[in-house]
């Protein structure tokens, strides 16, 4: 299984004002990663995939539990949510990017991963990347056989990122504002870079401001 966690908790201070609701082509802009990951999920056809949105905003989650049947991970009437996609709200955003990544892994099951799932960590302020970046990022993430896929344009690397299940540990680990890119870095031999066509894929909304 891939478990896309989508990353929505940040403070947007470079922005200037919550970025993740700004409207782009006439959609909230966590809604255009949403939505990407949800496609993705449609066209993917060869294990299951599911969907782990982590967020600070108490109305994106719940607009994602009424509106996109997301279960509130921890909530105690949720029952077995095995499987389910599950949004998990994070209070603590302030502890950095690394808060939000754990929350993704122990909401995904870290002590239940099978061999062979994967995580794929998506930011939310990328509205040009498309369902079929992702198709592409797993394919070559898996034709390559190595534990790291990571997407890149020539020599720039962005996100998606898509780790094995094998650095859960490593993926708890992390602290501050140090998020997936640092294990990137630290096993540089098992890293697949996936070219996408497109470098505006790559862009950030901070980066347009």
């Amino acid at each position: 299984m891939i478990h896309v966690i989508l990353l929505a908790a940040g403070y947007s201070s470079r922005f200037g004002s919550n970025k993740l609701l700004h409207i782009v082509d006439g959609t909230p802009m966590y809604r255009h990663a949403l939505e990407t990951a949800e496609q993705f999920r449609q066209l993917y056809c060869c294990e299951p995939v599911r969907l782990i949105f982590v967020t600070a905003y108490d109305d994106i989650g719940k607009q994602l539990r009424e509106k996109d049947g997301f279960c509130l991970f921890g909530a105690a009437k949720a029952g077995n949510t095995a499987g389910r996609d599950l949004v998990v709200m994070n209070p603590n955003s302030g502890l950095g990017i690394s808060h939000s990544i754990a929350l993704g892994v122990k909401a995904a099951g870290a002590d239940r991963f099978r061999e062979d799932d994967s995580l794929m960590f998506m930011v939310c302020d990328q509205p040009w990347l498309t369902p079929g970046d992702l198709l592409n990022l797993a394919a070559c993430f898996k034709r390559s056989g190595k534990s790291i896929g990571c997407m890149a344009y020539g020599e720039q690397t962005g996100n998606p990122v898509l780790f094995s299940a094998v650095y859960r540990e490593e993926l708890l680990g992390l602290r501050g504002d140090t998020g997936g890119k640092a294990i990137v870095r630290r096993h540089p031999k098992e890293v697949c870079l996936c070219p996408v066509s497109n470098p505006r894929a790559l862009e950030d909304m901070d980066e347009l401001q």
